[in-house]
Parts: C-alpha cells; sequence; structure tokens
C-alpha cells in the first residue's frame, strides 16, 4: 500500500507537470481558442484543474504520511533489535568466559571449579548437578539426594529440568536444573541449553585427557601408574591434607617370595601374578585411590580422606584377598601372599620422603615378623608400630625395646609378647 500511493503521486505529478507543459506550449493557440468560449466554459475548464490539482496534492500528502509512519516502525524495529542485541551481547560474553574456562579443565576437580564460578551464576537460586557416563552416571557435582525435613517429615517432591550432553549421537551426560521453587526463564533455558553444548566438549576433552594421560603414566600389566607418577600424587594429596585438615593414609605392599615364583613357574608366570594383583586392587580400593607400582612387585597406594585404621582395614582386606586368590598359570595354580605396610600423614607434613619411610619400615616390619601380614604406624607415636594378626584379625600395638633393639614389646588384649614370633 505505500508503494502503490507514492506510485500513484508520482503519476499525478508527472500528469500535471506534462499539462503545464503542453498548455506553455500551445499558449499562443489556447489564447485564440480561449477568447471564443464562453465565461461559463472557462470556468468549468478551471475547476477541472483545481480538481486534478487538489487530488495530486491529497495523494502526495498520502503518500509521504504512509512513508513516515513506514520509517517510524523500521526505527522502532531498529530500536527493539538493538536492545535485543544488547542483552544478548551480555549473554553471549558470559558464554564466551564458560567457553574459555572449559578449555582449560583438562580434570573432573577443574570442571566443577568452572561450574561453580561460571555456570552456576547464571542460573543463582537453582541446584546444579553433573552426571557423566564415565562417573556411573553418579554426579560429578551437585546431588539429586533430597534433604529431609525437621520432625523426620519427608523431603518435598522436586522438579528437575534437564539438558542431555550428546556427542557424536551418543549421551556422555546429563545436566540437571532444579527449579520447583523458581522457574526457569525462556532465556536462562536457552542459555542452558548452550551452556550444555559447551559442556559436552569439556566431558569430552576430560575423558581424552584423562586416556592420553593413562597412556603415558599408567603401567599396562598391573593398570597402576608408574613410580614417579605415584609419588606426584601423594605429593599433591599431602598439600590437599594440609588445606582441608583431612587424613592421609599410604601403604606400601610387596609380594611374598616373588623371586621363587619366577625361578620356579617362569617370568610368564610371574607376570599372571602381577595382573591379579592389579586386578584385585582395582576391584577393591575407591575410584579416588591412587595405586602405583612402586617396583618390581613392590606397590604403592595412597589413600586420601583414611585414618592409620581405615587404611590398616583397606591393607588387611587386600592381604586376605591375595591369599586367597591363587592365579592359575600354565603349569598349575600358584598361591601368593603379601606384606603390608601402613603410614599416615602427621598434621601439616609436608615431605613425601618422610611418609613414604615410615610406611616402608612398617613394611620391613612386616617381612621380618614372618610375612603375609600388616604392619602400621600410628600417627601420635612414629616409635610404635600397629599390625594386624592374619589368624585373628586382632590388631597388635608393638613398641620397640630400649633395651633390646633387636626385639619389640607387643600388647595384644593385655597379655605381653617379648618376639615377634610368639604373637602367632
Amino acid at each position: 500500500m505505500p508503494h502503490a500511493g507514492a506510485r500513484l503521486g508520482a503519476w499525478l505529478g508527472i500528469a500535471l507537470a506534462a499539462a503545464i507543459a503542453g498548455v506553455a506550449a500551445l499558449r499562443r493557440p489556447l489564447e485564440h481558442a480561449i477568447a471564443g468560449l464562453s465565461a461559463s466554459v472557462l470556468a468549468t475548464i478551471a475547476s477541472a484543474v483545481l480538481m486534478v490539482i487538489a487530488v495530486a496534492a491529497v495523494a502526495v500528502l498520502r503518500s509521504r504520511r504512509v512513508q513516515d509512519r513506514s520509517r517510524t516502525r523500521e526505527l522502532r524495529t531498529l530500536r527493539e533489535t538493538t536492545l535485543l542485541l544488547q542483552d544478548r551481547a551480555g549473554e553471549l560474553e558470559v558464554l564466551m568466559r564458560l567457553a574459555e574456562s572449559l578449555a582449560q579443565a583438562l580434570d573432573s576437580d577443574s570442571l566443577k571449579t568452572v561450574i561453580v564460578d561460571h555456570l552456576q551464576p547464571l542460573v543463582p537460586g537453582h541446584d546444579l548437578w553433573l552426571s557423566t557416563k564415565e562417573s556411573g552416571w553418579q554426579p560429578v557435582i551437585g546431588s539429586r539426594r533430597l534433604q529431609a525435613r525437621p520432625g523426620g517429615v519427608a523431603p518435598r517432591a522436586a522438579t528437575w529440568h534437564t539438558f542431555p550432553l550428546i556427542s557424536q549421537q551418543k549421551l556422555v551426560g546429563v545436566l540437571g536444573v532444579r527449579h520447583d521453587h523458581l522457574p526457569l526463564t525462556d532465556e536462562q533455558r536457552e542459555i542452558l541449553h548452550a551452556a550444555a553444548a559447551l559442556l559436552t566438549v569439556a566431558v569430552k576433552n576430560v575423558q581424552l585427557f584423562r586416556k592420553v594421560r593413562d597412556l603415558a603414566v599408567v603401567e599396562p600389566l598391573t593398570g597402576c601408574v608408574t613410580r614417579h607418577h605415584g609419588i606426584e600424587r601423594l605429593g599433591a594429596e599431602l598439600r590437599r591434607a594440609q588445606r582441608s585438615h583431612m587424613p592421609l593414609s599410604v601403604v606400601m605392599l610387596d609380594l611374598d617370595h616373588f623371586k621363587t615364583v619366577n625361578d620356579k613357574q617362569g617370568h610368564l608366570c610371574g607376570d599372571q601374578v602381577l595382573v591379579g594383583v592389579g586386578r584385585i586392587l582395582r576391584e577393591t580400593l575407591r575410584v579416588s585411590d591412587e595405586r602405583c607400582r612402586y617396583g618390581g612387585e613392590e606397590f604403592l597406594l595412597v589413600l586420601p580422606d583414611t585414618t592409620a585404621e581405615g587404611a590398616a582395614r583397606v591393607a588387611e582386606n587386600l592381604r586376605a584377598r591375595f591369599a586367597a586368590t591363587p592365579v592359575l598359570c600354565a603349569r598349575g595354580s600358584v598361591k601368593f601372599t603379601a606384606s603390608l605396610g601402613v603410614a599416615q600423614a602427621l598434621p601439616g607434613e609436608a615431605d613425601v620422603n618422610a611418609v613414604l619411610g615410615r610406611a616402608d619400615a612398617a613394611l620391613y616390619a612386616a617381612k621380618a615378623a614372618g610375612r603375609n601380614r600388616v604392619c602400621s604406624h600410628t600417627v601420635t607415636d612414629p616409635g610404635v608400630t600397629m599390625r594386624a594378626d592374619p589368624t585373628e584379625g586382632v590388631r597388635v600395638l608393638e613398641r620397640r625395646d630400649t633395651r633390646r633393639p633387636d626385639r619389640r614389646q607387643a600388647i595384644n588384649r593385655g597379655r605381653r609378647v617379648t618376639d615377634w614370633q610368639q604373637t602367632h
């Protein structure tokens, strides 16, 4: 319609200009013609000309009005678009910061930090959780559990909005947002959809980095990390224990008479024993525990958030499983046992060698006591050794006898024994 009015006004203007030009060209003939016309005819002609001029003027005014309205609408649309882009620019900046931080997240801990620092502020007042296929669909951050209300009242039902993390048509994780008390806005949903796409890439990066790291630091025969990486992990856990004031224990493990197995059964059978040890360690320990092949048949276990008593129970469980799990080799079934030494890091301790030294001393104490047992240093007095009796499962406290350094005093349920071997 605006274009049609403009065209009509243009045509009328052209017609009027042509009429004026024609009148100017035919002025003399017209003067002679007009001179012969009556006054009434001249009045009629003048009225018609004025009518044409008025119609043309009205058409031009209408065309200008339509153009002004169209321009106003365009300006209003442009202004709204500019404001929308300004709002989106803020969201885009937040997503860009999230993407930059996720690009540097190469492990689970750094991924948690990025989610808390950059994703949680996008949905204030909402609880977030993230589960991945690699974690067995257990939340790597947040929790899906509902807390009971005071008085033992059952928790209220929660409403979760989930955002799937899909890579190559496969589900690799799920991002959940609780919104039963405060519904999500459309803008928040759009942002979370975009964040889910970024998280998908980050989760895959964490998985790929772990695979590459495992290829570099994991010993293929047992599935345990190398000695260098195990000591680095122990140093990192000591620093974390200093910050969190949580306990940390280590276990030194050595297979008993392993050289005899190699000599009598062959090195292939010895490798099968090592494979069996790695499998038992993997099945028994937690995901957060570190398994390290410290030497040929010697292993180091780093147990975060574990006291000496808890580590002694873990070590005794491993010792019992080793003794009860023979390995089938080409020449028959081979039984094996292990001696284990336990030590707990002292509060504020940062010396890796000191912790390893106490665990190693406890390990050699177990070997000196007859092998196939667990010895553990206490935290309060490094000179006191605590071991588990493999026949009774009783924890025995032993202290070096200052009068006879080659003997130790053992206290077991109130009876004192002056020799290691007499406790069995």
